[in-house]
């Protein structure tokens, strides 16, 4: 929103934290609406039916939250304005997420889970793989002594940027 040429303020810092745990309740019902169904059935089916279980819900809280901060657009104070839009938009886009993506993400799984030799997705890497690249990766390219992370290191080390202590706090 801010790229978008609308104000700034550190209020709306908060707004990330409230997405999260809207997001996460949404997570919550789908995964539990997902494991009351039935195993037997075709994945199709198990998903349409935890839609069907989970779906109210979680647009019934959704719309709420979205209305409520959009009613809080209205208020006079800035501030307040300006956070509920950007909470407004988070939340439209947080249930538009759990609708498409975070759905999809759980038919892949599930589809993981009850074919575990054929994954979904080709050409995906096994677990050794994973390793056994990592690894030959390290030995193939070592800690690079000039790389970033060891002159972050030495800026660290360097009598300007250490924190001092008063006299008194060293005698301890």
């Amino acid at each position: 929103m801010f790229l978008l040429g609308f104000p700034f303020n550190s209020i709306t810092l908060v707004m990330p934290f409230l997405i999260i745990g809207v997001g996460s309740d949404d997570v919550f019902i789908i995964i539990h609406a997902m494991r009351k169904t039935d195993k037997r059935r075709p994945l199709e089916e198990q998903i349409a039916e935890t839609m069907e279980e989970a779906g109210p819900s979680i647009t019934v809280t959704s719309v709420t939250n979205i209305l409520s901060f959009g009613i809080g657009i209205l208020t006079p104070t800035p501030a307040i304005s300006l956070f509920c839009l950007y909470t407004c938009v988070g939340v439209a886009i947080d249930f538009i997420y759990q609708l498409t993506f975070f759905v999809a993400a759980l038919v892949y799984e599930e589809m993981r889970i009850l074919n575990p030799e054929k994954p979904p997705i080709e050409n995906l890497p096994k677990e050794k793989e994973i390793v056994t690249a990592q690894l030959s990766m390290r030995s193939v390219y070592p800690a690079d002594p000039d790389g970033i992370v060891a002159k972050y290191c030495r800026i660290l080390k360097m009598w300007q940027v250490q924190a001092k202590l008063p006299e008194s706090q060293n005698q301890r």
